[in-house]
């Protein structure tokens, strides 16, 4: 839950620091909080739900940090630590791009391709990465991934307006018990953040008492694509092999530590190695598949693992090929940077109808049966797989989480807009 939680300031706007008090709200006690001409009345994480986690005593260790370019009045990423003293465990949560945007993020936001990739580890963090040349001869990861690296390690920002730096707060971690644990959670974006950053942080932190003295250094990343190359895969195989959890909650599929979990119908896993392909690869699953192009008679249509895309006949709107376009691009650019998944990744299946949030109140929805002709029917589709399918993976109720997170919305007319 921390790592959907963490994303609570997608769809937010104000400084920096506002917005790292607003996500300090929604992971601890809630309360008000106001930016702009805008205030909130927020339910807290650990508030409604913290008797209900394991261990039942979590606290905000450090941050809530964001980043948010000076462009934008909304968050690139977000990040913070939370402590379970009784569990001596800190879970590292990593925000992607807006969660319920996978479209947006897949087919725009990240950069990958073969010319780029940038070497991990990445050694010089006095400027952003820009990216160069695939070599499949050393580990390499996609600069989109390498860039939201750069701006978690650098450009992090507190409640106080100042840079926060996670290496610093982790560096100075000592275990307690001998199965203290710092695992890093991330969902989308941050699912391929979450399996990267405690990798370029074990090749950073020099000496660290941490692992000295027997603490653990997990992943856990969900609905993540693919970060890297196959050397990177190799390395990551071999640093976080599967770990198994004992006592899981009732319900929960996952139950092992280091095993990347995918939906098997969510798109955005199948970045950057299994996109598109002419005819469906049975052992291997793509997204995409089976373009159909038929210009003078019929309907011109694109398949899914979910549903089928349709151009509308004698209509500007060619969904189909418009996203079939997008889709070889995508899978084109993956197998030029030589993108290979993780070797514990595992698929899991969801179930129908899903149980989301519309807006006011927990629905149901039913994937469409006939064919999906526009883009936003597609948008929903994705995003409602993309977040609300994977609850269930981990035994989770969705309709008892403190839900909506920000539950009014008051004007304030003598304030400006941040």
């Amino acid at each position: 839950m921390f790592s959907f939680f963490v994303n609570a300031a997608s769809a937010v706007q104000g400084t920096s620091a506002q917005l790292a008090q607003f996500l300090d709200k929604v992971l601890g006690t809630g309360g008000t909080w106001s930016a702009g001409k805008n205030s909130y009345t927020i339910n807290g994480l650990i508030q409604q739900q913290g008797s209900q986690l394991i261990g039942s005593d979590w606290q905000i260790g450090w941050g809530p940090a964001i980043f948010r370019p000076s462009t934008s009045g909304y968050p690139d990423n977000a990040m913070a630590v939370l402590y379970s003293p009784s569990q001596d465990t800190y879970v590292v949560a990593i925000a992607g791009t807006d969660p319920n945007s996978p479209y947006d993020w897949l087919f725009e936001d990240l950069k990958v391709g073969p010319n780029a990739m940038v070497n991990f580890p990445i050694t010089n963090f006095s400027a952003a990465p820009t990216g160069g040349a695939a070599n499949a001869g050393t580990a390499q990861i996609t600069l989109g991934t390498a860039l939201g690296v750069y701006n978690l390690l650098q450009n992090m920002i507190d409640q106080d307006g100042n840079t926060a730096s996670l290496v610093s707060y982790l560096s100075g971690l000592v275990p307690v018990k001998s199965t203290a644990k710092i695992i890093f959670v991330g969902h989308s974006l941050g699912g391929a953040l979450s399996a990267t950053l405690p990798l370029q942080l074990l090749s950073m932190i020099k000496n660290w008492g941490w692992t000295a003295k027997g603490g653990g250094v997990y992943a856990m990343p969900t609905a993540g694509p693919t970060p890297g190359n196959a050397a990177f895969a190799a390395m990551w195989n071999k640093q976080f092999p599967a770990t198994p959890v004992q006592n899981t909650a009732s319900g929960n599929q996952v139950t092992s530590l280091n095993v990347p979990i995918a939906n098997s119908r969510d798109v955005v896993p199948h970045a950057w190695t299994n996109i598109y392909a002419k005819t469906q690869v049975p052992q291997s699953p793509v997204y995409f598949y089976d373009y159909q192009e038929k210009l003078f008679q019929g309907t011109t249509t694109l398949q899914t693992l979910t549903v089928t895309l349709a151009n509308v006949p004698n209509s500007l709107n060619k969904l189909a090929t418009e996203i079939y376009a997008v889709a070889t691009k995508a899978s084109t650019n993956g197998a030029g940077a030589g993108a290979a998944t993780l070797g514990a990744l595992t698929w899991l299946s969801d179930t129908s109808p899903i149980t989301y949030w519309n807006g006011t109140a927990f629905a149901t929805y039913t994937l469409p049966t006939g064919n999906v002709t526009t883009l936003d029917a597609f948008k929903q589709v994705l995003g409602t797989i993309h977040v609300w399918q994977y609850f269930p993976f981990f035994g989770i109720t969705t309709s008892t989480l403190p839900y909506p997170i920000v539950t009014t919305a008051k004007a304030l007319a003598s304030q400006e807009t941040a």
